[in-house]
């Protein structure tokens, strides 16, 4: 029996369409990512994806009460988070509608990965773990004085395609209610994910999109005159699961969380301060961040 090859085996992405354009012509720019806020204030990401869950796993996150109710192809990562935005990104260029198509290769280059054989397929496990993963929340509506109990996924389904039995380079990703419904309530911000990529580590990354998602109050003047906004977050245990850490005690997870944030603030020169520091209270340490409140 002859086996078919795979359609990911050896794959060369097509050239771009301003590939063969005049030298003078505007070159392509990739535009920032984009972060729908609920995607970065809560627990969705696990610092060590891929583990499967096929019952239920509370994550008590700084939200609220938030289940997996099934991840059969592996929990959800930081990879997949970036996979996200770089999508949103894509969704925020064309039309806005729910159900949107992409090239392979403007995914791959938004999120500045090398090609190999095995980067499509990468890119089809993300896929198919933000399909598959059911989250369950409940939430109180006061305008009509209803409780919801969701059950989402963050995708509702997505399409790769290409020649027969070849190459694929087209996709379309069909988003699910509740994100949309994010979308396009336009709750997200930009986001820098070349800074997130070069984030040293799964914490790193997963907290500058929680800082990224989080508006702050203005606070001073810095001395170059920009202005500066600050807030913060107390380091508990639902802070703790909400970034995903599975540090075995909190004082661990806020020695990985200085580490963290040391990193970003290397990385990222808007954040003035992004350090752990101790609180009002005796024994309780908070996450102070202070951040130019420009973009640029």
């Amino acid at each position: 029996m002859t086996m078919m090859a795979s359609p990911w085996a050896d794959y060369v992405p097509p050239p771009r369409p301003d590939e063969d354009a005049d030298d003078d012509a505007t070159p392509f720019e990739v535009g920032p990512g984009l972060l729908p806020y609920d995607l970065g204030r809560r627990g969705f990401w696990a610092l060590e994806p891929g583990q499967p869950v096929q019952m239920e796993l509370a994550v008590d996150d700084i939200a609220g009460a938030l289940i997996v109710r099934e991840a059969p192809l592996g929990m959800l990562g930081t990879f997949e988070l970036q996979v996200a935005i770089a999508l949103a990104a894509v969704w925020g260029d064309d039309e806005r509608e729910r159900v949107f198509p992409f090239r392979i290769a403007d995914l791959v280059e938004r999120l500045e990965l090398s090609w190999s054989g095995r980067t499509v397929a990468d890119l089809d496990r993300a896929l198919g773990r933000l399909a598959s993963t059911l989250f369950a929340a409940t939430w109180y509506d006061p305008a009509r004085e209803l409780e919801h109990d969701d059950r989402f996924s963050l995708l509702d389904s997505y399409r790769l395609s290409g020649r027969r039995k070849g190459r694929r380079t087209l996709g379309e990703v069909e988003w699910s209610r509740w994100t949309f419904a994010r979308l396009e309530a336009q709750a997200f911000g930009e986001i820098d994910l070349p800074t997130m990529r070069r984030l040293g580590s799964p914490l790193a990354r997963r907290l500058y999109a929680y800082c990224e998602s989080r508006s702050g109050t203005a606070s001073y003047v810095h001395d170059d005159g920009q202005p500066v906004e600050t807030f913060v977050r107390r380091v508990d245990e639902r802070f703790q699961t909400t970034l995903g850490s599975r540090a075995a005690q909190v004082r661990d997870f806020r020695l990985d969380l200085r580490r963290a944030g040391a990193d970003v603030a290397e990385n990222d020169r808007r954040y003035r301060q992004l350090e752990v520091v101790s609180g009002r209270q005796r024994g309780a340490h908070v996450l102070r961040v202070e951040r130019l409140r420009s973009f640029d």
